[in-house]
């Protein structure tokens, strides 16, 4: 709210013609531009871009850099033209005060399917809740001389849990998501309050970039998820230091979340039930990515959640050993290396390995080893009339991955419905599928020169019983290989497409998309009928 009177306020002021470039606005982590400038880098055959976003548009010019436009086929050049031209115009002439820019968007959208039956709810759709637009936001962005930038919005859209009747016990996502038919126009007792879902500070430099506030963060290069922080989730608030070069990067995270006790429905104080529940919960990550070759990227973090009756900052140090903090009551941690390595031009190999737990000589099997496993490759083929684009990833994970019995990788949201009051969500902070998983899918894309774009992709997941409601019992827990039984296995086949419309006299920006998903679901003996949705929209922006 005090960046949209800050920009009204600012508005009639006239300032001194004099201006400097600011290259501070935070690009967010599912933005296309990231992704383009990865193609970009793997059809020329060098180390991949960091995969560790958000970025600063400082960062992005940095990895776009890297790219020689004469080794790229026409439509790589063509590509590469129209990713400049974006990151230039997400820079700003600033005059030495301030600049401002106010952008409205609205998004319509319509959300079919089949079987209302057995895909009731958000789980059972592909286009879940965070897939799913708001009908209207309103964006501020504020630019301080060069080096600082402020983001905010507000936002018009469903929640996923929804009510009309304030006497119900608990509000259930299937008032929005079991309809066969169901837009993202607000119905009675529908509206998301929990907004802003991004809004930040932001500072940086030439080889700096820090950010507080709410957003999105990923680590990792995954197509169906990562592993230890994906942003499928709805938003994260933490403090975020990067610095980075053009071979070296490291980054220092805090994260701030929900205690886990705090369940309560209505709109009072967090207070604690015992003396030894937590009030403080956060999650304390580095990262350290090199290029040690001109064709490899190797990506490292060692990551720690925290949880006390009491803050203690000494535990901020960014430099610190986490895996060091070995007090299971108050931590937990995990750590991943991830390697890019482009075997040749137009081809990408990654491999990510995630370790939770695993078990020292001498310390027993009283607990068994977790961890997860993440396999990809991409292959860019160069078209008359786009880059085609063909991704294949398998991840498997151990059965009680991000579970433990007193400080687990589950992180939890209020999320407000306007009748009954907060209803808690939980979701896995890093592979929304979670453990006791074997995932395997393929996925073709291609980026047309006028705009469009075809895509489709091929999905299966075989997922044990073992979910984040398995109690985590001591001496109790003799699964070790995915997936355990009962077993559920589910197959997906998606088509879509997207057209970005040119600019217009009555709009700045346009899309319109389509996407259809055909789900099959085999559960033992059960016979279910498959579900086929169909999603399309229409976004527009001012």
């Amino acid at each position: 709210m005090i960046l949209f009177l800050l920009l009204v306020v600012s508005g009639p002021i006239v300032f001194a013609s004099r201006s400097t470039l600011n290259n501070q606005k935070i690009i967010p982590s599912d933005s296309p531009i990231w992704q383009h400038i990865l193609l970009l880098a793997i059809e020329q055959g060098i180390a991949a871009p960091s995969s560790s976003g958000p970025w600063s548009v400082e960062e992005l010019k940095r990895e776009i850099s890297h790219i020689d436009i004469n080794t790229l086929s026409a439509s790589g050049k063509l590509l590469y033209e129209t990713t400049i031209e974006r990151l230039n115009f997400e820079s700003r002439h600033v005059p030495q005060h301030f600049s401002g820019n106010l952008t409205l968007r609205t998004n319509v959208e319509g959300y079919f399917h089949t079987n209302d039956v057995d895909f009731s709810s958000e789980k059972d759709w592909y286009w879940d809740n965070e897939r799913r637009s708001h009908f209207l936001l309103l964006e501020a962005d504020g630019w301080f001389s060069n080096n600082f930038y402020l983001y905010s919005n507000f936002g018009i859209k469903n929640n996923r849990f929804a009510s009309d009747d304030p006497s119900n016990m608990m509000p259930v996502d299937t008032m929005i998501f079991q309809p066969k038919f169901s837009t993202n126009m607000l119905r009675k007792g529908t509206h998301d309050f929990d907004t802003p879902d991004r809004a930040f500070l932001a500072a940086g430099g030439s080889h700096y970039s820090f950010q507080f506030g709410r957003d999105l963060v990923t680590w990792g290069p995954g197509i169906t998820g990562n592993l230890v922080i994906d942003d499928h989730v709805k938003y994260h608030d933490h403090i975020r230091f990067t610095l980075f070069s053009n071979n070296v990067k490291f980054t220092s995270l805090t994260m701030f979340m929900d205690p886990p006790g705090y369940t309560s429905r209505h709109r009072l104080p967090y207070i604690p039930e015992k003396p030894d529940d937590p009030t403080v919960r956060m999650f304390l990550a580095h990262r350290l990515e090199f290029v040690p070759l001109s064709w490899l990227r190797i990506e490292l973090s060692e990551n720690v959640m925290y949880q006390d009756t009491q803050f203690n900052a000494k535990y901020l140090n960014p430099l610190y050993i986490f895996h060091n903090l070995s007090n299971r009551g108050q931590f937990n941690a995990i750590a991943d290396a991830t390697v890019f390595a482009s075997i040749s031009p137009r081809f990408l190999l990654y491999a990510s390995w995630t370790v939770d737990q695993v078990t020292a000589p001498g310390e027993g099997s009283d607990q068994p080893n977790t961890m997860a496993y993440q396999l990809g490759t991409v292959t860019v083929i160069p078209t008359k009339h786009g880059l085609l684009s063909l991704t294949s990833e398998f991840v498997y994970t151990d059965p009680y991955l991000y579970l433990r019995d007193k400080v687990d990788f589950i992180i939890m949201t209020r999320e407000r419905d306007q009748l009954y009051g907060y209803v808690p969500h939980r979701e896995f902070l890093g592979y929304r599928y979670g453990g006791d998983a074997i995932v395997a899918t393929v996925a073709l894309d291609w980026k047309g020169r006028n705009g469009l774009s075809l895509g489709g992709d091929i999905f299966y997941m075989a997922h044990g019983a073992i979910s984040m409601d398995t109690p985590f019992i001591f001496g109790m827990m003799s699964l070790t290989h995915a997936p355990s039984t009962p077993t559920e296995h589910t197959c997906r086949l998606g088509l879509w497409s997207s057209y970005d419309i040119p600019m217009q006299a009555f709009f700045t920006e346009g899309r319109a998309w389509l996407r259809t998903d055909l789900i099959k679901v085999y559960r033992g003996n059960d016979d279910i009928a498959p579900d086929l949705q169909i999603i399309g929209g229409l976004s527009l922006a001012w």
